[in-house]
């Protein structure tokens, strides 16, 4: 339960940022960016934590948290990221005019 909220503002950030890449009719970097973090960082990082060896002790739920947290982190990241990038290269041009 340590976990859960750290792991729900992360994700309300992601969606939110996602969302907004939408509105943008960005949706192809971020659907990428999403699979990245859950397919590639969070499902592998989270069981070798939690269910093998690999790290060390296994970390039991502990380790599949920490691995889901951290594909989150890094897809919200980037989502973020990528909408600042959206939204200064909308917005500032307009603003010269």
């Amino acid at each position: 339960m340590f976990f859960a909220p750290f792991y729900l503002l992360i994700d309300i950030l992601q969606i939110w940022s996602a969302q907004a890449l939408r509105g943008f009719e960005d949706t192809k970097i971020p659907m990428f960016i999403q699979i990245t973090s859950y397919w590639i960082i969070s499902f592998p990082l989270g069981y070798s934590l939690g269910a093998t060896e690999i790290w060390g002790n296994n970390y039991g739920i502990y380790g599949f948290w920490i691995g889901i947290f951290s594909g989150i982190f890094f897809g919200s990241t980037l989502l973020c990221l990528r909408l600042y990038s959206k939204t200064q290269s909308t917005i500032t041009p307009n603003l010269i005019k």
